[in-house]
């Protein structure tokens, strides 16, 4: 279930809403507060206009998203399924990512680079992560067209 799916109306105790939201935590971000906060930084170059909270929901989308495909998407005989996959839940979840331009390929680029960061936390630069969304965004778009 993606951010976006979070459910309004849980019936979950306090001491189990406390543990998954730890779980997420530690996936969101397994290398603790130092990697939050790089990767915060990153968002307010990328985004500079976005509200920091939004921007950070928005990553967490992407990443959630991006890691339903992460182990196949490098694989040739994946590829095309992992890509079209992708862009159809990019679609679905447009909502969680701002309208303007293509905000949506930037922060799944984003996303993908995060699950494969290490502890050294070395990020691409933001021009890295723009010209990677720039090709994704062509790569979807073939992938639904296709």
């Amino acid at each position: 279930m993606a951010i976006g799916d979070y459910q309004w109306l849980s019936f979950k105790n306090k001491r189990t809403r406390e543990r998954d939201a730890k779980e997420y935590e530690e996936w969101a971000f397994p290398y603790g507060q130092p990697q939050r906060d790089a990767v915060t930084a990153i968002l307010k170059e990328l985004f500079p206009r976005e509200d920091p909270r939004m921007a950070l929901i928005s990553h967490l989308t992407a990443k959630e998203l991006a890691s339903r495909y992460h182990d196949v998407i490098d694989l040739p005989e994946h590829r095309d399924f992992a890509l079209k996959h992708m862009a159809k839940d990019l679609k679905k979840y447009k909502h969680m990512f701002p309208k303007k331009g293509d905000a949506k390929y930037v922060y799944t680029a984003l996303g993908m680079a995060d699950l494969d960061i290490t502890e050294d936390l070395r990020y691409p630069t933001p021009d890295e992560l723009r010209a990677k969304g720039a090709e994704l965004q062509i790569l979807f778009e073939k992938a639904l067209n296709d």
